[in-house]
């Protein structure tokens, strides 16, 4: 345990007095991030076109499979990347230098592709580019470049010449050997369906890759599926997964898949949290603070909000929270819990739009882009007072602070345009922390009399990935009382009386 001592306001306390900061081994504390000027109020400016966000060339007008999105420091700077990569147009690669991105065109490295999550692969120290589409791939990051595209072995069901898309690749410690596995998620095979094919797990040791078919339960892993998150729904200290699978009252709903000594086992008949819908994407989040991760489903013809209850099962609480988000005759593609204003409740940032592909009848047209706020329970659209008034087919969404001002940023894709960029106009009042951790850790703060829990993964929502991060607000609270971190191992590491402000970061 390592004793730090700082100036703050400790537990109780009305002035500046001397705070002891106890932080175990394992834990490293950022310095506080300072606000000279802080604003009562979160604000945003669309700044896309100045940080320099590019529209993709030569986008064909598909309905999905386009304008993925993934965060990550790819150069190791300290600052937050994105790649944007579309299936069909350009893809590019935006370097972040704290004012705006250095844009790459990633076309002569990059084979058309969906689906991104950046990962070391090859335990070099930085963070490659692994990729889904048509077969899995991988982009080396040599130097904050990435200069080789290495494709990896073909999956068992595309070896015979069907055709198959990895919507989705999620890294997870599926079978608690301490290391990560991807659990990829493939389409249903319409062009046969009598040959069907189960969603695999990608494991990998240095440069060996395997697929093993059989951790996924068939009538699960034959469904069409578009997004998967990897949590520990139970809290017996593994990874559970919830699978957003389209076309749900065609070839099965979305539902929760139990992990049982690292095979899965479906949970659709005692979970109560199965949906059949067209669902596009999936994130997790305490949404109410009891401590239980609730899930957000997005899709058509609404999106979903369940809340776990005390027996592990789950109730649709969209009406009563307002959560639908969903125009009239619109899908829901992207969607996340964040905490846009830093007041310690979860807000949401849907996605929403429709364009089909050429040729059908169903129609063509642009849908806006929504910023909701919890008030105890209940959302609101507070897009207009934000300065959030963009129309357009939107897909993928993250909310990240790319400028290190202490407030989550906003980016939403388009299927054929510049991604649209919500920077924060500056640190507010209220108070915040970022934790970092090994992926599937829980993560619990204690501040301000009230107890915020999260859990760490890359998935955030249709086809967007982000750092093993968690951010949180604080709302009126400065400091934090207790932080405490259990890894997949059952190890517990934290900090007690810290000051908030600033980055956590918790080793493996």
């Amino acid at each position: 345990m390592l004793l730090l001592i700082a100036c703050s306001a400790g537990p109780g306390s009305e002035s500046q007095t001397p705070l002891v900061e106890q932080v175990d081994d394992g834990v490293t504390l950022s310095d506080v991030q300072a606000c000279s000027a802080p604003s009562p109020t979160t604000t945003y400016t669309e700044a896309g076109e100045a940080w320099g966000f590019q529209a993709p060339d030569n986008v064909s007008p598909r309905h999905e499979e386009s304008a993925s999105l993934v965060a990550g420091d790819i150069d190791g700077d300290g600052w937050d990347d994105l790649v944007n990569v579309n299936r069909d147009g350009t893809s590019y690669y935006y370097r972040n230098t704290g004012t705006s991105f250095e844009v790459t065109d990633l076309t002569s490295v990059i084979i058309p592709m969906i689906s991104n999550v950046l990962f070391d692969i090859d335990t070099d120290g930085d963070l490659d580019l692994v990729a889904g589409g048509n077969m899995p791939t991988t982009l080396r990051n040599e130097g904050g470049v990435f200069r080789r595209n290495e494709p990896l072995p073909l999956l068992p069901s595309t070896q015979n010449g069907a055709a198959v898309l990895i919507h989705d690749l999620s890294p997870a410690d599926i079978d608690g050997d301490g290391v990560v596995e991807f659990y990829l998620a493939l389409t249903y095979n319409f062009g046969d369906e009598a040959t069907q094919y189960t969603d695999p797990v990608m494991k990998w040791a240095g440069a060996d890759y395997t697929y093993d078919e059989s951790i996924v339960p068939t009538d699960v892993g034959y469904r069409q599926s578009l997004d998967v998150v990897l949590f520990d729904v139970d809290g017996d200290l593994d990874e559970d997964a919830y699978v957003a699978n389209d076309f749900g009252i065609l070839y099965g709903g979305s539902t929760l898949l139990v992990n049982q000594g690292g095979t899965f086992t479906s949970a659709e008949d005692t979970c109560f949290c199965s949906l059949l819908k067209n669902a596009k994407g999936v994130d997790i989040d305490d949404f109410n603070s009891d401590g239980r991760p609730d899930i957000l489903v997005s899709g058509n013809p609404s999106n979903t909000l369940l809340v776990q209850l005390d027996d592990g099962s789950f109730v649709d609480e969209t009406t009563i929270a307002n959560a639908a988000a969903i125009d009239e005759d619109a899908t829901g593609w992207g969607g996340i819990f964040l905490d846009f204003d830093n007041d310690g409740q979860r807000d949401l940032f849907p996605a929403q739009g429709d364009r089909w592909n050429e040729g059908n009848d169903h129609p063509h047209f642009d849908t806006p882009l929504k910023l909701l706020r919890q008030e105890q329970g209940v959302f609101s659209d507070v897009s207009a007072a934000m300065g959030i008034a963009a129309m357009g087919s939107f897909r993928a969404v993250s909310a990240l602070d790319f400028n290190h001002d202490g407030v989550e940023d906003l980016v939403a894709t388009q299927m054929d345009d510049r991604p649209m960029f919500y920077v924060s106009d500056g640190c507010t009042e209220a108070g915040w922390v970022e934790v970092e951790a090994p992926i599937g850790s829980k993560v619990v703060i204690e501040a301000g009399g009230r107890t915020q829990t999260n859990w760490i993964r890359t998935d955030a929502g249709y086809q967007s990935h982000r750092p093993p991060r968690v951010h949180f607000g604080l709302g009126e609270a400065k400091t934090i009382d207790r932080l405490t971190v259990t890894r997949l191992d059952g190890t517990e590491l934290g900090a007690t009386w810290i000051e908030a402000q600033r980055r956590i970061t918790i080793g493996g």
